[in-house]
């Protein structure tokens, strides 16, 4: 028996991360580059360019590069994919981590807020997956597919049914590909965060009776940070999770319970 203890190592790999440029996915695209792999992150149209993670990134000795895409807008898709193609030769590992919350009652939702909610958090991510794996399956890449869902996907979130409604259809998406894929050799898999201290729940952790009041669900105690996802989020892209598809790891310090 080998004694020795297992490494999560992405070296020779390349990733895709979406949303990479904030919160968990920065978390993740340093952790890949860290862990060898290459990594091609996407930052919105709204965002500057990540000048300052490229440059940690590289100063830590990885690779990466940044690529502008709106992932609501499927025509900037093949921008994303072709950069990972162009610059590093392969695709390996997509992770669609970007979303938006979309906040309104059900009663106040309007079809413009359906489509945006859905377009980067549903619509996007399945046709990127979809784009990525026929890549990955016309190099018979054994690729891996991770999506970023949200504990809402099985848990509704008052006052934003778009947000859950699109969650809980990205965890569907996860099981559905996983089950076409599993022929091609391809894995997909999800991440379930809680409650993260990330830009999305700033107005919590900026409320005190609320931020006591979130704590005071969490069995482990304190919000999660974005360093708190690295372990899974490794564990999926590597070939340690080469026998598991359409599974979920909830990372959420026990929030679920």
């Amino acid at each position: 028996m080998n004694s020795e203890p297992a490494v999560l190592s992405l070296k020779n790999k390349c990733a895709v991360i979406t949303g990479a440029t904030t919160g968990i996915g920065r978390g993740i695209a340093i952790a890949y580059a860290a862990a060898g792999a290459s990594v091609v992150i996407n930052f919105a149209p709204e965002q500057t360019h990540p000048d300052e993670l490229l440059k940690a990134i590289e100063t830590a000795g990885g690779q990466a590069i940044a690529v502008q895409a709106d992932i609501s807008d499927l025509a900037t898709h093949a921008k994303l994919l072709d950069a990972a193609i162009t610059r590093f030769g392969r695709l390996d590992i997509l992770v669609n981590n970007a979303g938006i919350k979309g906040k309104l009652p059900a009663l106040e939702v309007d079809p413009a807020l359906w489509d945006a909610v859905m377009g980067v958090n549903l619509r996007g991510p399945f046709f990127l997956a979809q784009s990525a794996a026929k890549i990955m399956t016309a190099n018979q890449t054994k690729g891996r597919i991770i999506n970023v869902t949200s504990m809402h996907e099985s848990k509704a979130l008052r006052g934003s049914a778009v947000y859950s409604i699109s969650k809980s259809g990205l965890g569907m998406m996860t099981k559905s590909l996983a089950l076409e894929l599993a022929k091609h050799g391809i894995t997909v898999n999800s991440l379930i965060p809680g409650a993260y201290a990330t830009a999305m729940t700033q107005h919590v952790l900026d409320d005190p009776a609320r931020l006591a009041l979130g704590i005071s669900r969490i069995p482990l105690g304190k919000f999660g940070e974005p360093d708190d996802m690295v372990g899974a989020a490794l564990f999926l892209a590597s070939e340690h999770s080469a026998y598991m598809t359409g599974s979920s790891i909830k990372v959420d310090g026990g929030l679920s319970l």
